[in-house]
């Protein structure tokens, strides 16, 4: 051993043989604390910030954007019981794109799909009211960018055309996220 580590060797043993059991306890368990709080600290800032990737999923639609996060070995985390996506912060906008490109999230309920099987003897009254249920089966699909903004619309009943009242279409207002 050279000279110099010797040296110190032997002045740390002898500030150690000079110390009772209770400051050997406490000198102990100072440096463990601080050595882990080092190693906890090293961790914590290596683990990547996850942000939204969408929300209020529908099982079906999240297990679709699940495998094309698999296939693509991307990483993500699973929250609100599979129906929040956190990607990692830096890849949430390039993502998005791909999971909009995809063009595959169809939610759940009665869309306009309805109207794709023509049904011969249809009355109006069963048209109007299977309108009614494509724009509300409509209404819950979650877009990509859900999470940058809050809507709030103001009625969930299409406008009904008249010759003796005036009555607006319903009007969604959106409301830009707040910035952090």
């Amino acid at each position: 051993m050279p000279p110099f580590i010797a040296e110190y060797w032997a002045k740390f043993l002898g500030f150690w043989s000079d110390r009772t059991v209770a400051q050997r306890i406490l000198i102990g368990g100072l440096a463990v604390s601080v050595s882990l709080s080092f190693v906890l600290m090293v961790y914590w800032m290596n683990k990547p910030d996850y942000k939204l990737l969408m929300t209020n999923l529908y099982p079906e639609d999240a297990s679709r954007v699940v495998g094309m996060l698999q296939a693509q070995k991307e990483q993500y985390q699973l929250t609100d019981n599979g129906k929040t996506i956190l990607v990692p912060a830096d890849r949430v906008y390039e993502l998005r794109l791909k999971v909009a490109g995809e063009g595959n999230l169809h939610g759940q309920g009665i869309g306009f799909e309805i109207f794709d099987s023509v049904q011969i003897g249809q009355t109006d009254f069963v048209q109007h009211i299977n309108y009614q249920r494509a724009l509300q089966g409509n209404w819950p699909v979650p877009s990509p960018n859900s999470a940058d903004r809050k809507d709030a619309c103001a009625s969930g009943h299409p406008a009904e055309i008249s010759v003796y009242r005036r009555s607006d279409a319903a009007q969604c207002i959106h409301y830009p996220a707040d910035e952090e």
